[in-house]
């Protein structure tokens, strides 16, 4: 018994007693009519305390009677709960050796036991919508979402059951709803990400991934980073179909800000900017990526950039830059040759050819330079020459690409 209780109790005798000692006199109490008793009021004192105490007793004991079949429905529903828990487990383990059958009697077994178990509910509804039953499946995740409405997890398998049945909207309004609940959890985070980015809502998976980036960090930050600056070029793309070519400009600038290494996103805004008359932007654009990827890629359309745009001498600066620190580089002794025959310079492109080696003598661009120079330099059989040589190594390259494929 608690001793605030016990305490209570006594001070309650205290008071009583206390009573009973200034009011001693009998008095005359009437019983029935006709009935009557005469006896001191210290009795009458003593015999509502005595009253008060059986009750108070009574009612402590009911209320702990209570708590303990309470917790006796509560430790007999625990029980059930982790029975319930156990064949989900054990469900998941049959379901990644596809054992999909016994999967599915787990899960049942599962729901039997404890039929408001929202993880039973979800994974039978998940391995239903996997074996096409897709109505089943809608059925189980809309009532385990209907017992917890804040689960996340639920939430997001009724919205990947529409989709599936290529219902969007109603999805997407799921999707808006689970987004409160999840709040700065990772796992639904990362999958929400994911359902959008299939469902090519690249601005939700984008507002999403930004969550899911202040929340890692480390590697996984660098990653995710990455995600972020693809999830924008995405959106760029779109604004480019659309002919919006200076949101498109604006969305690839922001992958570079997030990603200054994302290779692809330099070179598609450098191609925006030189379909809306920036050459100027597009070079500085490129220039600017390949200081910070140091990416061939980049360095090649550099050059075709300059090269477009009639400014061999540029384009030959760029290579010559590149080439300070390494001067054997056949790739960029390629690059270098071809400035030099858009210039005229045919006996100095004969020399960066030289150069080149055998690493990439038989390839299709070395065989056209060389087709090139040899018609600067009115080698006419030795031209046509090299441009079977190119034409050979282009159908080889072709089948061998092929027969990979196959």
């Amino acid at each position: 018994m608690p001793l605030r209780l016990l305490f209570l109790l006594a001070s309650a005798l205290a008071l009583s007693l206390y009573l009973m000692y200034l009011n001693a006199s009998p008095i005359q109490v009437t019983l029935y009519p006709g009935v009557t008793q005469t006896a001191s009021v210290s009795v009458f004192a003593l015999g509502a305390y005595c009253l008060g105490v059986v009750s108070v007793f009574l009612l402590y004991f009911y209320d702990t009677l209570v708590q303990a079949l309470d917790s006796m429905k509560e430790a007999a529903y625990e029980r059930k709960m982790a029975r319930a828990r156990a064949l989900i487990e054990s469900g998941r383990d049959k379901i990644a050796v596809q054992s999909w059958r016994e999967a599915e009697k787990l899960f049942n077994k599962a729901l039997a036991l404890a039929p408001d178990s929202v993880p039973a509910m979800i994974a039978l509804g998940d391995l239903k919508r996997d074996g096409g039953e897709l109505a089943e499946a809608v059925s189980l995740h809309s009532r385990a979402l209907a017992v917890d409405p804040e689960s996340a997890s639920a939430g997001l398998s009724l919205a990947e059951d529409f989709i599936r049945q290529d219902s969007i909207d109603p999805a997407l309004n799921i999707l808006r709803d689970v987004r409160q609940a999840a709040g700065r959890s990772l796992p639904p985070l990362v999958r929400m990400r994911d359902i959008y980015a299939g469902t090519g809502s690249y601005t939700d998976a984008l507002e999403v991934q930004k969550e899911i980036v202040s929340l890692v960090s480390g590697e996984r930050a660098v990653k995710e980073r990455g995600l972020t600056a693809y999830f924008h070029m995405r959106i760029a793309e779109g604004h480019f179909l659309r002919n919006e070519f200076g949101d498109a400009v604006d969305g690839y600038q922001a992958a570079i800000r997030v990603d200054e290494n994302c290779e692809q996103a330099y070179i598609k805004l450098a191609f925006v900017l030189t379909r809306i008359g920036r050459e100027g932007e597009s070079v500085a654009a490129l220039r600017k990526g390949f200081t910070a990827t140091r990416s061939p890629v980049i360095f090649k359309s550099l050059v075709s950039a300059l090269i477009q745009s009639g400014d061999m001498k540029s384009a030959e600066k760029e290579i010559s830059q590149a080439m300070s620190s390494n001067p054997d580089e056949p790739t960029l002794n390629l690059l270098l040759a071809g400035v030099h025959i858009r210039s005229g310079d045919y006996p100095s492109a004969r020399r960066a050819l030289e150069k080149v080696g055998d690493s990439l003598s038989g390839s299709v661009l070395y065989n056209l330079t060389e087709a090139k120079i040899r018609r600067g330099e009115n080698n006419v059989d030795w031209a046509l020459m090299a441009l079977d040589k190119a034409y050979i190594a282009a159908s080889e390259s072709m089948f061998a690409s092929d027969g990979d494929v196959e």
